[in-house]
């Protein structure tokens, strides 16, 4: 079974974790997000990612995602993760 990932910031810090992930043989990468949409197609075009999210709640509404890598701004990290937990 694959543990379906997704990265929400598609920053230098997200195109690493992009990476990172794509090594890890029981994880697929099935979604991104970003506050700039054409920023996230673009890279979900470049990397061959599914599913692309303008927002954090968009991509949390996607109950086929198991694991979420926060890439955002520290400054955003606490709001942003509280999201996530309660979002399971």
């Amino acid at each position: 079974m694959k543990i379906n990932v997704a990265i929400i910031g598609m920053g230098y810090i997200g195109e690493s974790h992009i990476e990172a992930i794509r090594r890890i043989g029981i994880c697929n990468l099935c979604a991104i997000a970003d506050t700039n949409f054409a920023l996230a197609k673009e890279k979900a075009e470049i990397y061959g990612i599914e599913k692309v999210y303008a927002s954090v709640d968009e991509l949390l509404a996607d109950k086929d995602i198991d694991a979420v890598h926060n890439c955002t701004p520290n400054f955003l990290h606490r709001e942003i993760n509280e999201k996530i937990l309660r979002a399971g």
